[in-house]
């Protein structure tokens, strides 16, 4: 009897030992990123209060529904792209020591600032209060003067 236990109890440490494996690796990554974890919270929180705004100014200006299917399109890639840049500019700067400037900072602090003037461009085209303009004006005038480029108004 005890013949045939061997092989399950062979197999069960096998399982235990690749779901611990597994779970340290999973462990290790989060360790990793954890001193981006401000800047990545607080752009998933940006894009969540720019699809809200921007629902609010859609169904304001056009009498639009709220659409799933919009998110998945236009903000899900957004968010995931922008993550990405800055998990692998992270990456990229403590593999190689880069302490020049922090590349994910710089990144994640330009796209926090194009959501920001996306938020306040429709907060402004929900309320026609002014001070949305010029907190927009303030925002893109700061990015075109540090990168040198205009922002795009467009989605």
């Amino acid at each position: 009897m005890n013949e045939y236990l061997i092989p399950i109890n062979w197999l069960r440490t096998i399982i235990e030992d690749v779901f611990a494996l597994i779970l340290s690796i999973i462990i290790t990554v989060i360790g990793l990123l954890t001193p981006i974890k401000n800047i990545v919270n607080l752009l998933l929180l940006l894009f969540f209060i720019d699809v809200i705004f921007g629902y609010l100014a859609a169904h304001k200006l056009r009498g639009e529904c709220f659409k799933v299917s919009i998110i998945w399109k236009k903000t899900m890639p957004k968010m995931l792209v922008a993550t990405a840049l800055i998990v692998l500019t992270y990456l990229w700067d403590i593999t190689y020591g880069q302490d020049f400037v922090s590349s994910y900072k710089l990144i994640g602090w330009f796209i926090s600032g194009l959501l920001i003037v996306s938020i306040s461009e429709n907060g402004w085209k929900i309320t026609q209060w002014r001070p949305f303009l010029a907190i927009t004006n303030i925002i893109k005038g700061k990015i075109e003067s540090t990168t040198n480029e205009k922002v795009d108004e467009t989605n």
